[in-house]
């Protein structure tokens, strides 16, 4: 008998909860289970759902003490603190639980995101949108990121023809959004391990400037302007989503099948912006919610077509062509 060929590790699909696997006493079915709901009782889950939600904290330096209380004594090792989450690490994963209502706009926007560019985004298990687990990275450096800023430029590069992005400009004080994977064949690679504002290209209108030149980043990604030499204008992220009249928000509404901790199956629809309870759905419900998940890669950028001639533009395109107006002239420097 010839040596037994073992099957290579695959990636499972996080929009199913990238399930656990584990084969324990030689069992030929593998047994499925939830870090979350392994690692976090009930009563735990509950007290940090009631910190998040309870509005008159108005400090999340205060909501973050008492997140740290209830996960410390569970086994957990704060990692790092942002604005509206705080992560932790217990065994070799990291934890992210929200401090607010963004921090679950948040998990689920990174939760959704992270199946994307798996090469270039941390690897995200599951959610509940309270938290979410996710694969944990060697944090870079800021030496390390000042020594390896092209090859950042480059990533940033490739994932700017899908999305706009935030918070991840080429200066130092982004250095902490990155970190080392390590992958199985010992090589190392650079990930992004914050990933929640990343906003899907979903139309052409939101990289339309009105002079109808492309918009796209600047060289340092710190902000975005349009291509038009002409023209020029610089715009913030807020303005570019605004312009796509899509409500980013509102469409991080996810089904998610869950585990509980003895392997019995359910599904629930969870949403970043929904501050009530969480709700138990069937298994059609979730399905249809599940096929109509449109991924980053399904809009095509190249299909704007960039404006080389900003006079000509405008005086072709007057909003109304019954009222006589000079012709456009740009201004000469």
């Amino acid at each position: 008998m010839g040596k037994k060929k073992h099957r290579g590790l695959q990636i499972v699909n996080p929009k199913y909860i990238n399930q656990l696997l584990s084969k324990m006493n030689g069992e030929k079915q593998p047994k499925i289970f939830s870090r979350i709901e392994r690692d976090i009782p009930a009563e735990a889950k509950a007290a940090l759902y009631k910190i998040t939600s309870d509005f008159s904290i108005t400090d999340c330096n205060l909501k973050a003490d008492m997140i740290k209380k209830i996960m410390f004594d569970l086994g957990f090792v704060e990692i790092g603190c942002g604005t509206n989450r705080i992560a932790f690490r217990k065994h070799n994963y990291v934890f992210k639980v929200a401090l607010d209502e963004r921090g679950w706009i948040d998990n689920i926007s990174e939760y959704k995101r992270s199946i994307e560019f798996p090469q270039y985004f941390y690897k995200v298990y599951e959610t509940n949108r309270q938290i979410i687990v996710g694969e944990y990275v060697e944090l870079v450096s800021e030496p390390y990121f000042v020594a390896h800023r092209n090859e950042i430029r480059a990533i940033l590069d490739i994932l700017s023809n899908y999305y706009i992005m935030d918070d991840v400009g080429l200066t130092t004080k982004n250095y902490c959004n990155w970190g080392i994977r390590t992958n199985s064949d010992g090589s190392e690679s650079l990930v992004l391990i914050d990933i929640a504002y990343f906003y899907p290209i979903r139309n052409m209108d939101m990289i339309t400037c009105a002079c109808g030149g492309k918009i796209v980043p600047s060289d340092d990604f710190t902000y975005y302007r349009c291509k038009n030499s002409a023209c020029s204008m610089k715009y913030n992220v807020p303005e570019i989503l605004n312009m796509s009249r899509f409500d980013y928000d509102a469409e991080d509404e996810e089904a998610i099948r869950f585990l509980e901790a003895d392997g019995t199956e359910k599904y629930i629809k969870v949403s970043g912006v929904n501050t009530g309870e969480v709700q138990t759905i069937e298994k059609t419900e979730a399905e249809q919610l599940l096929s109509s998940y449109k991924d980053a890669t399904s809009f095509d950028a190249s299909s704007v077509n960039i404006v080389t001639d900003i006079e000509s533009y405008w005086n072709d395109n007057d909003d109304d062509d019954n009222v006589k107006k000079d012709p456009y002239q740009s201004l000469k420097l």
